[in-house]
């Protein structure tokens, strides 16, 4: 049994509770070096100026945090605009996407955003899509996966920074700050 998290602080009762359930002793790695240290930046710049500071630095690939499914595609289309793929990117784009076969609807304004480099990730998204959002970006195709929380629950996909235009989130309709724990969950994906 294997157990990973970098957000459960003591996990003294689990190794126990493993230890008593199994009869056999349970290990605890708990001293791993990062390979990429969090760092922690606060901008009060446009999220649009921020992204293409972030793409001319280097930064790419970006998980850019967003709490709603409207807001998620709104935002990677309003940025879509920022980055460009060059003539290999484009080439493995659109061969990957004519293998896909996006129809109309969704599909149609998903491809145009993958040509320019950009994800969307959530849950209200076909399978088929995620997955394909999830291919170009583990080819490192995509500068920038704009996501709900999805890919904080553990889908492990490349990102240099995560983003998060803002830290608030609405939870049966009411607003509440992210808790800390939420938050280092997501921030952990850089990396």
């Amino acid at each position: 049994f294997l157990l990973m998290s970098a957000t459960l602080g003591d996990v003294a009762f689990f190794q126990d509770e493993l230890t008593r359930r199994t009869g056999r002793p349970t290990a605890v790695v708990d001293d791993a070096v990062r390979p990429v240290p969090l760092r922690f930046e606060y901008h009060r710049t446009l999220l649009h100026h921020t992204v293409e500071e972030l793409l001319a630095q280097d930064a790419a690939q970006l998980y850019i945090v967003n709490f709603s499914q409207k807001d998620a595609v709104a935002q990677a289309s309003a940025l879509a605009s920022v980055t460009k793929l060059d003539e290999r990117g484009k080439a493995i784009v659109a061969e990957e996407l004519s293998q896909a076969k996006l129809p109309a609807g969704f599909g149609r304004d998903l491809a145009r955003l993958l040509r320019n480099g950009v994800g969307v990730h959530h849950a209200g998204i076909l399978p088929r899509y995620k997955q394909l959002v999830e291919k170009l970006t583990l080819d490192r195709l995509l500068k920038f996966v704009v996501s709900t929380e999805t890919i904080s629950a553990g889908i492990n996909l490349p990102a240099r920074r995560v983003v998060f235009p803002e830290l608030r989130k609405y939870v049966q309709k009411k607003a509440r700050l992210l808790t800390s724990a939420e938050y280092h969950q997501m921030a952990g994906r850089a990396g």
